[in-house]
């Protein structure tokens, strides 16, 4: 991943350094079973344990020559150990007995693992800010759309509620996975345990704080990896969401919410005027990059017999450019919530400029509810037309907005009461059509459902 949408936290678990030391200490686990075991000297053990080192450059040097790095690494280890002055005998035992994928696979969950650490704290805190701006918003009016139309009253805290248990969900479906792998294995070659034994792979697992991968052949089969990394796609779908949802607020002539904007800040290389959502749309288009990263894990399930290189090459790109980018994506998103601006006066006009069209739905169920099947409906012209109550209130909608300039001319509410609803409703149920509270009456068992009434901290 480039440095500019790389955390420094991140980075660091997928350095080279990092790995290369993760598979030395797959070999560790190895000999330290062998030799509580009694099978290697714990002496000589302790020894390679303290005095292993290894040389980046080095390690690029070898695997130039080997084309094989983790033959590279094991010979650059020894190379450290001849120089701390280990016996031959010693040397010869670092890499005894594993292949390379007994290295590596061990490796490979250990940093996936720290990896997931990293986004799950990182969902945390996005949470705590979206609770937070929830409660800010508890009671903020606003109109509800749906298929880019306005639909029916809301409150902003709501949306923020919504998108907490989304990100709620991604947390929960990323724990549940994780576990599957964060596995070892130490089957050998072809995983029938020919150079060592089930009850060693238990305890080198164990030495290195993973569990055992069942079913394993030279490799960690990789429908475990393809379920996180589909986990990590969806919470990739779902930060797009939540990003797409907020640039619509912030979209004119909505205008009901923008980005921070620094004083120092360019929103346009030509306007001068512009304060474009330029992170929300980096967060939109970015939600692409995970679901890729996805199907090619789902292509990297299939291996040839016990094994093929072809895994490798994929992983070690969408590994480390999965989980940075993801992790990228939750901070940007963290602190773009943080700092969003938002216009409670805006959004009441935006909701009083459509004189109460939005009641057109509660009006037509009251009137079911009543018994009402058809009422008389009063044409411009004079001509009373008597239709069924679906189109009776649709027609009294469309009268009260001008389809010419697709604008609201009238308030619903006068349209209705000129056209005598009031002889088949009555006035309480009439008035309760356009009462918010009435309407809004659950918001508070919406965010009681998941969440305590007290702010959070």
């Amino acid at each position: 991943m480039i440095p500019r949408y790389t955390k420094s936290e991140m980075a660091a678990v997928w350095t080279e350094q990092a790995k290369f030391g993760h598979w030395v200490q797959s070999v560790l686990a190895v000999l330290s079973t062998l030799a509580r075991r009694g099978e290697i000297d714990p002496i000589t053990f302790t020894q390679i344990a303290e005095k292993v080192t290894f040389d980046l450059a080095r390690v690029h040097e070898l695997d130039r020559k080997f084309n094989h790095d983790a033959q590279a690494l094991i010979e650059a280890a020894k190379e450290s150990l001849v120089r701390e002055g280990l016996s031959e005998k010693a040397v010869a035992l670092f890499g005894m007995k594993i292949t390379s994928y007994d290295m590596e696979d061990p490796a490979f969950s250990t940093m996936i693992g720290q990896a997931l650490n990293l986004i799950e704290a990182a969902i945390d805190q996005t949470t705590k800010v979206l609770k937070r701006r929830m409660y800010e918003f508890r009671d903020t009016l606003c109109i509800f759309q749906t298929h880019g139309q306005a639909a029916v009253p809301g409150y902003l805290g709501i949306k923020f509620a919504r998108w907490v248990a989304m990100l709620e969900r991604d947390k929960a479906r990323l724990h549940h996975c994780r576990e599957r792998v964060r596995v070892g294995k130490f089957s050998g070659a072809g995983g029938v345990y020919d150079e060592l034994s089930p009850e060693i792979e238990v305890e080198a697992c164990a030495y290195l704080g993973l569990g055992i991968a069942d079913g394993t052949s030279q490799i960690i089969h990789r429908d475990r990896h393809a379920e996180v990394m589909c986990v990590l796609a969806i919470c990739g779908c779902d930060i797009a969401q939540i990003a797409n949802e907020l640039w619509l607020m912030c979209s004119y002539p909505r205008s009901e919410a923008r980005e921070y904007f620094d004083p120092n800040q360019r929103g346009s290389s030509a306007m001068p005027h512009k304060r474009n959502p330029i992170t929300l749309e980096r967060l939109r288009g970015m939600s692409s990059l995970p679901r890729s990263y996805a199907m090619a894990a789902l292509e990297q399930v299939m291996t040839y017999d016990e094994r093929a290189i072809d895994q490798s090459c994929v992983e070690r790109v969408i590994w480390p450019d999965a989980t940075i980018l993801l992790h990228y994506m939750l901070v940007t998103l963290e602190a773009t919530v943080d700092r969003m601006v938002f216009f409670p006066e805006r959004m009441k006009e935006n909701f009083r400029n459509l004189q109460g069209i939005w009641a057109a739905q509660y009006v037509k169920n009251e009137l079911l509810m009543a018994g009402v099947t058809e009422l008389p409906f009063t044409h411009p012209d004079g001509q009373v037309e008597v239709l069924p109550t679906y189109k009776w209130v649709q027609a009294c909608a469309f009268a009260a907005w001008d389809v010419d300039t697709n604008r609201p001319i009238r308030p619903l509410r006068e349209v209705l009461l000129d056209q005598g609803i009031l002889q088949f409703l009555p006035t309480q149920k009439f008035e309760e059509c356009f009462d918010l509270k009435m309407i809004l009456r659950y918001a508070e068992a919406i965010y009681l459902r998941y969440y305590p009434i007290s702010h959070p901290s």
